[in-house]
């Protein structure tokens, strides 16, 4: 199995969901409670992800080497998004989701992104 026992991160959606993220794009979810674990293929590169984050409704992202990913029905469709700058050569290793459609991520260098109507912007660095 992709990914095999390094992973960096994992949300609980509920007491049976839960998701987990690490090497080579590795995406995995459980839906009985931990008991067995699924592969996930978002057909990302094989990457590092470091992070994921829930809102606690319906929407999930999922970051780390040079990419950044979304879902707004509980891991069921993905697409990627672009922050600003793009980060296809660093890192995002946290995300972090606040209120309806308010996220923060950090990455390399210090760098803080913030997402509005307009996007994901670097505020800090």
């Amino acid at each position: 199995m992709k990914g095999g026992t390094f992973l960096y991160d994992v949300v609980a959606l509920d007491r049976d969901t839960a998701w987990a993220v690490g090497i080579q794009g590795s995406v995995k979810r459980t839906r009985d409670g931990g008991v067995t674990w699924e592969e996930v293929a978002l057909n990302l590169p094989p990457v590092q992800l470091y992070c994921i984050s829930w809102d606690g409704g319906n929407t999930l992202l999922i970051c780390g080497r040079g990419v950044c990913v979304m879902s707004s029905n509980r891991g069921e469709t993905w697409q990627e998004f672009q922050l600003d700058p793009p980060i296809a050569y660093s890192w995002v290793y946290g995300v972090s989701l606040f209120g309806k459609g308010l996220a923060a991520a950090c990455g390399d260098e210090g760098s803080i992104y913030l997402s509005g109507s307009s996007g994901w912007q670097r505020v800090g660095y």
